[in-house]
């Protein structure tokens, strides 16, 4: 799973003239490490996700992200909250 959320942070007492966006991401993965990051805008933002993306998926492998997506699927199953 990936997040984007864009933020704007305010640089000095000049609110309007010190604002500027920033764009943060992140990967939710029941791995320790999980990349993630910021960038200043949505095209690089997704640069950067994808190098950190792939450098997760080579470093841990398919096996071992099909394992922890299928826990957290099990986890987030619908009938888990019914009574």
């Amino acid at each position: 799973m990936r997040c984007w959320r864009r933020v704007s942070r305010s640089a000095g007492s000049g609110w309007r003239e010190q604002t500027r966006e920033i764009w943060l991401w992140t990967v939710t993965v029941m791995i320790p490490g999980p990349p993630f990051g910021s960038a200043g805008s949505l095209n690089e933002a997704k640069r950067s996700f994808r190098a950190g993306w792939e450098s997760f998926k080579a470093k841990h492998g398919p096996e071992k992200l099909a394992a922890a997506y299928e826990a957290m699927n099990h986890a987030n199953r619908p009938e888990r909250y019914r009574g």
